[in-house]
């Protein structure tokens, strides 16, 4: 990204922090006065559930098309802000751009580690839910925004689903990352003066030492600084690692003098390519039509984690490639024109 576009970036973000009305704020996010005071009175949101890897399911709060668009808007400005004003400890859901000379992803979110002997990761619980209205509001009333009443109300009404952050929402990432403004820096003050390295992924506490362990008793400050902050730690999402420990944070595992993905992730991801093969070469010869709703979601899943593979290692690494050869294979199968009837699956394919 040139200089300029970067300077584009300022003025864009200052332009945003010097709204002054509603109007002025429908203008910037391209939609009428009217039509936006009505998303704010009464947002409207898709309610569904998701399965989590561990089998429980996620609530998911996704704004109907309208409001999404506006919010998509909003959270591009929001973005531009925390981006000049983003704590050296927080890495998740931040722009970046090539002139960047740390960028801020879940690669060096965890690179920040290498090296470590010791190491604790924190779960925040429902990091969106703790994020109440109020609390949005407040913060768009304070530094770096000093937005006015009305427009703050407007903005948090927008953002705010039952009360707080919605999950499955544009804006709420960037806003979480601003609610945890003063819990980064309290937390980065307490950690400089122990030597921990300290860093966050979105709700993912990482905090790392090479000389020393960190003891309980620095882990119930850590607690407390949390607490006070409005956040709560999900007890059962808490990991330590001792010297001799293989470490990992937000799924990727740290070497003596790198990153790497670990060999489960590979193992599973091969079980699914072959079972999504498996699966199309029946589902797209079912006769009549077939709700294929489950296995679009399936193929997502796989198609991300193969991107995930490329964005750690590269497009010239032989794993990748070779995962995406077989990703390539199954989606062929999905095109054989072989005709059957759903009584033919065996027992148990799907399980």
């Amino acid at each position: 990204m040139s200089p300029n576009k970067l300077s584009n970036w300022a003025k864009q973000a200052a332009t945003f922090c010097k709204v002054k009305d509603n109007v002025e704020l429908a203008k910037l996010l391209n939609i009428s006065q009217p039509a936006l005071l009505l998303l704010s009175h009464s947002p409207e949101y898709n309610i569904f559930e998701i399965p989590k890897p561990n089998g429980k399911l996620r609530l998911i709060e996704e704004p109907d098309e309208q409001l999404k668009e506006v919010l998509k808007q909003l959270n591009y400005f929001l973005q531009l802000v925390y981006y000049f004003n983003k704590p050296t400890a927080a890495y998740g859901f931040i722009l970046s751009h090539k002139t960047d000379l740390e960028p801020r992803n879940i690669l060096t979110n965890a690179e920040k580690h290498i090296g470590a002997q010791y190491l604790l990761n924190i779960d925040m619980q429902d990091f969106f839910h703790f994020v109440s209205w109020q609390k949005v509001y407040e913060l768009l009333m304070i530094k770096p925004f000093h937005f006015a009443h009305d427009i703050a109300v407007l903005m948090a009404n927008l953002c705010c689903y039952n009360g707080r952050l919605p999950m499955g929402s544009p804006t709420s990432p960037v806003l979480s990352n601003f609610a945890a403004y003063k819990l980064d820096a309290e937390m980065m003050a307490f950690c400089s003066k122990h030597s921990f390295i300290y860093s966050r992924f979105v709700d993912d506490m990482s905090f790392s030492s090479k000389l020393q362990a960190i003891l309980p008793e620095q882990f119930t400050v850590m607690e407390n600084v949390i607490a006070t902050n409005g956040f709560a730690i999900n007890p059962n999402k808490i990991k330590w690692f001792g010297a001799s420990d293989t470490k990992e944070i937000t799924g990727l595992q740290l070497t003596s003098t790198g990153v790497i993905i670990p060999s489960n992730f590979f193992e599973q991801l091969g079980v699914d390519l072959l079972r999504l093969q498996h699966i199309c070469e029946v589902m797209y010869g079912l006769e009549g039509e077939v709700n294929i709703t489950w296995l679009n979601t399936f193929k997502q899943s796989v198609e991300g984690r193969i991107a995930f593979v490329e964005f750690v290692y590269g497009q010239r690494n032989k794993k990748y490639l070779s995962l995406k050869r077989q990703y390539n294979k199954s989606m062929q199968a999905a095109h054989k024109e072989e005709v059957m009837h759903w009584l033919d699956l065996p027992y148990g394919f799907f399980t």
